[in-house]
């Protein structure tokens, strides 16, 4: 069904296109938005394409881009705390759209559930990354992965669904040390990737 992309522009708003084998790009709808970090989308099976930016002033908004209903505006995430960097998304097996944040103050994770337009409380998910979070979803669960100072990969599970949230505490990963992890998961089993810091 071809691909989506979106991009930044040098006036910090967000754009949005759709490529189709066999038919190349359409054009490039605008978005808007004032946004500090480059745009992060997640596709749900339903189409619905999702995007997460954060402002200059860490403030997190969401937006949703319906095919054949076009953008959907944005929505500022109500209780966030001030972000830094880049948020995480991935699309959970309930069909729900999950975020994670590094926050401006302490460098903890957070995440919430995020469900067409409507935010779900930030859940506290302690730890103190040296990087953003990055996202992987499976078997009923969102895992989160992000390195420390020391280069060392932790990473937590979180419960899909309304009322659920982290699971246990935050597992080092032993091995090689990696200034930065991507995860990706699949039959209920996560992966990851890395440049060792060496």
């Amino acid at each position: 069904g071809g691909a989506y992309v979106v991009a930044r522009d040098g006036s910090f708003h967000y754009f949005i296109n759709h490529y189709v084998p066999g038919a190349g790009f359409g054009g490039w709808t605008v978005l808007g938005g004032n946004f500090a970090t480059e745009p992060t989308i997640a596709r749900a099976a339903d189409g619905v394409v999702y995007l997460v930016g954060r402002s200059s002033a860490g403030v997190v908004a969401s937006g949703r881009y319906v095919p054949g209903s076009g953008f959907q505006g944005w929505y500022s995430a109500p209780g966030s705390p001030l972000a830094t960097g880049k948020p995480a998304l991935t699309i959970g097996s309930d069909g729900a759209a999950y975020v994670a944040i590094r926050s401006l103050t302490g460098n903890n994770i957070w995440m919430a559930r995020l469900e067409g337009d409507v935010w779900g409380p930030w859940i506290y998910g302690g730890g103190t990354a040296k990087t953003d979070p990055e996202l992987a979803a499976t078997g009923g669960m969102i895992y989160a992965a992000v390195t420390n100072i020391w280069d060392t990969v932790y990473v937590q599970g979180f419960q899909e669904g309304t009322g659920n949230g982290w699971q246990g505490s935050w597992q080092p990963l032993s091995g090689v040390p990696l200034k930065k992890a991507s995860i990706a998961a699949s039959g209920g089993r996560y992966f990851i990737a890395g440049k060792s810091s060496a």
